[in-house]
């Protein structure tokens, strides 16, 4: 991923068409390791989940209990595939406009990730019904949103303003005006004090 990112910004570098698009940077790098590392939470999921549908897990003991649990995932799933598709478009944002757009409604995505959750904690891990086999889907789903709450949360504020473009004029000004007084500084003692000092002796009038 590294190796294709620093390609990517070969490319761009070398490319005068390229520069109406938003260089990558950090955000960019940033944001595909959280994409990577949450991609392991749910690859784990979805083993969890396939095992269990093979094995009707939970299905004789309590089928309604079952039922409910497969309902129950199937709505933080849809939860959690809204979140991952608002973090893309953060990512491929090319404006400030639609990164203030895309954060907004990745904000949105998080917040009923996190209030379903909420909402299903105590009926996947408190009810009793939960060690009937299921028990094991219900900790990985709701580890895999904990995971994912974190490394997609880390960007849903807003992106770190740019310094003013007076700040870098007054940088730059002081920057070369304490040039100018070293270049002063360095002088000969007698260089251009001829006026202040008279004639130089021998010098007719």
């Amino acid at each position: 991923m590294d190796r294709a990112l620093a390609h990517a910004e070969e490319s761009r570098r070398l490319n005068v068409r390229a520069l109406r698009v938003p260089p990558v940077g950090r955000g960019t790098r940033t944001g595909l390791d959280a994409l990577e590392y949450a991609s392991v939470s749910l690859r784990t999921l979805f083993r969890t989940i396939d095992d269990a549908t093979r094995e009707r897990t939970g299905v004789e003991e309590n089928a309604v209990y079952a039922d409910i649990v497969r309902r129950t995932v199937a709505s933080l799933l849809e939860r959690m595939g809204n979140v991952v598709r608002e973090f893309g478009h953060v990512l491929v944002s090319e404006t400030p406009d639609a990164e203030e757009g895309g954060r907004n409604r990745l904000s949105g995505a998080l917040e009923a990730l996190r209030s379903g959750r909420a909402l299903m904690q105590d009926l996947l891990i408190g009810d009793p019904r939960s060690h009937a086999g299921l028990w094991e889907l219900n900790s990985t789903l709701l580890a895999t949103i904990d995971r994912m709450l974190d490394e997609f949360g880390a960007v849903e504020g807003p992106p770190p303003r740019p310094a003013a473009a007076g700040s870098s004029r007054a940088r730059r000004a002081a920057v070369t005006a304490g040039q100018r007084l070293r270049i002063a500084r360095r002088a000969p003692a007698g260089h251009g004090s001829g006026t202040l000092r008279g004639r130089p002796s021998g010098e007719g009038a």
